[in-house]
């Protein structure tokens, strides 16, 4: 099988440098103790060392390696140990599924969903869906733009009440620019009050209570997704790994390349790669 080499190319994209004097005058010495890691010396100062082709600090590899995994991993219905086997047989980088699995949580650490001071955003579409963890459930709360296609916001908690309700509203009002004209929600009717509670002193927006589920198809899609993926893990071991992987999951969701919308939406062209390069350094 031929095997691709785009990114196992990227450990070659810059040149080593001494890490003593800084010079470009090196030249290859051997191997780093009998395996693959190349031992360059220094033709100025007689230094010898293992140059790190990544530019993320204490890292193999580079950050689009990284953003790659993490972001086929996020969004399609994928296993650790699965990916890790592919990255090695069509990228011939060998790599465990338990890096993958901190590359994951380093990378939930600086991706956010930022404030949309352009988006004017007329309708918000506003649900709420349950999600397994470890024998329980819990629930999570979205904010939709329908018109851009956009996640506003979203909340998880363990119970259904209005302060969640209304916790998840002024999340939304926190990142637009403007109040909606329209929210529309199912039958739920912490809604109604939290509407009232978050827009009194405002122009208070129209509630529409969709009765079915083609009214608010564009969230239920979403939620579709969410448990298409979810799905393969059976459930979430821990309440804090949830937070973590649904934060990178609407991170790419919102700036993902194949997003229909993605042109015409005034979101923040901050790529996973930019966002996990500024993991730099690891701790």
């Amino acid at each position: 099988m031929h095997r691709q080499t785009d990114l196992f190319s990227l450990r070659s994209l810059e040149p080593p440098t001494c890490k003593r004097c800084g010079s470009y005058s090196i030249k290859r010495d051997g191997f780093y103790r009998g395996t693959r890691k190349r031992v360059y010396r220094c033709k100025r100062c007689k230094c010898r060392f293992v140059y790190n082709h990544s530019d993320l600090e204490k890292m193999r590899f580079h950050s689009r390696i990284v953003a790659f995994a993490v972001e086929l991993y996020t969004t399609t219905g994928i296993s650790l140990r699965t990916l890790a086997r592919k990255m090695k047989e069509y990228f011939g980088i060998k790599v465990s599924y338990e890096a993958i699995r901190l590359w994951i949580q380093r990378a939930a650490k600086r991706v956010y969903i930022p404030r949309l001071h352009k988006l004017n955003a007329r309708f918000w579409c506003v649900d709420e869906t349950m999600i397994r963890v470890n024998g329980k459930y819990a629930w999570l709360w979205v904010v939709l733009d329908p018109e851009n296609k956009v996640v506003i916001a979203w909340h998880l908690s363990k119970v259904r009440t209005l302060g969640d309700a209304i916790t998840i509203l002024k999340k939304a009002f926190e990142k637009t620019a403007n109040v909606p004209w329209q929210i529309i929600t199912d039958n739920l009717p912490h809604y109604r009050r939290a509407i009232r509670k978050v827009f009194y002193r405002k122009n208070k927006p129209e509630h529409f209570v969709a009765k079915t589920v083609k009214r608010n198809n564009y969230i239920e899609r979403l939620f579709r997704e969410v448990k298409r993926r979810t799905k393969w893990f059976g459930a979430f071991r821990a309440y804090s790994s949830i937070a973590e992987f649904f934060r990178v999951f609407f991170y790419c969701y919102n700036h993902c390349k194949y997003h229909e919308s993605l042109h015409r939406t005034p979101l923040e062209q901050r790529t996973l790669q930019q966002a996990i390069t500024s993991l730099t350094p690891l701790t």
